[in-house]
């Protein structure tokens, strides 16, 4: 158990490290301290690619294990994002989708538990990768 605990924390710690320096070398100028968040002009704080959300969904689709419907994971994953006030675009789904792998990955629980967790009990005053870990956390814990 406290094997497992530790993996988590690693996985959390390595998350939170990649989320807060992702794209520092992108505008050295841009505020990357809130991940995930919008900045307070409103804009998103990572560089356009040009994606859509859709595509967004679509890679999600094809990533997360047993490929649910893209349909699904949109409604869940919108959700979510909208309690964590991050906007709903390519790029930060793949960011969102990274953090939910790489702690589903270091974990027994899946993306779709730890989504839901977030939205019905998480903290929308954490940033998304810390609650991702909290809440992997927790479910892991009521195994």
């Amino acid at each position: 158990m406290k094997r497992q605990l530790l993996t988590v924390l690693i996985a959390s710690a390595s998350i939170l490290y990649s989320c807060e320096n992702n794209g520092a070398n992108e505008n050295s100028s841009q505020n990357n301290n809130e991940p995930l968040n919008e900045s307070s002009s409103g804009t998103s704080t990572i560089g356009n690619t040009g994606k859509s959300s859709a595509e967004g969904y679509e890679m999600l689709h094809v990533v997360f294990d047993g490929k649910p419907q893209a349909e699904a994971i949109k409604k869940l994953m919108s959700a979510v994002m909208a309690k964590y006030n991050i906007e709903e675009n390519y790029e930060n789904l793949n960011r969102c989708g990274s953090a939910l792998l790489s702690m589903r990955n270091s974990s027994a629980v899946g993306v779709t538990e730890i989504l839901k967790h977030m939205y019905q009990y998480g903290d929308a005053g954490q940033a998304f990768p810390a609650q991702v870990a909290i809440s992997a956390t927790i479910l892991e814990q009521t195994k």
